[in-house]
């Protein structure tokens, strides 16, 4: 089993507080089942929110522009039209600010920004 550095392990405990399954989380991570839980008991979620350092995604240009507009809840299209750009223009962006934030998916970024700890610009 890998030793995880606190900062993992804050992360592993915000997932698990927010639904994710313990054997995804110990496959993912190289620890047992029985550690996170135990982890999860003794650290809330808001400890480990406010253990999770904020992360700037120093976003530019089309990048910021898709990125707030997601957030309002538009989708590749209608961004497109509102910025003049094509839907697989913006699935392409769309995807590059996921990763730059190390999220899964815009559900997970979503809730990220809306707690404070990455921000766009």
């Amino acid at each position: 089993m890998g030793k995880l550095s606190t900062q993992k392990k804050m992360e592993v405990i915000q997932d698990y507080h927010l639904g994710a399954t313990l054997v995804e989380l110990a496959k993912d991570n190289n620890i047992t089942p029985a550690t996170i839980e135990k982890w999860a008991n003794k650290i809330s979620l808001k400890e480990a929110n406010a253990a999770v350092s904020k992360k700037n995604l120093n976003l530019k240009g089309s990048k910021l522009k898709i990125a707030k507009l997601l957030c309002k809840g538009l989708n590749n299209r209608e961004i497109g039209k509102k910025i003049g750009l094509s839907k697989r223009t913006i699935d392409l962006h769309r995807n590059e600010i996921l990763k730059a934030a190390g999220c899964k998916n815009w559900t997970e970024l979503a809730y990220l920004i809306g707690r404070g700890k990455v921000k766009l610009t």
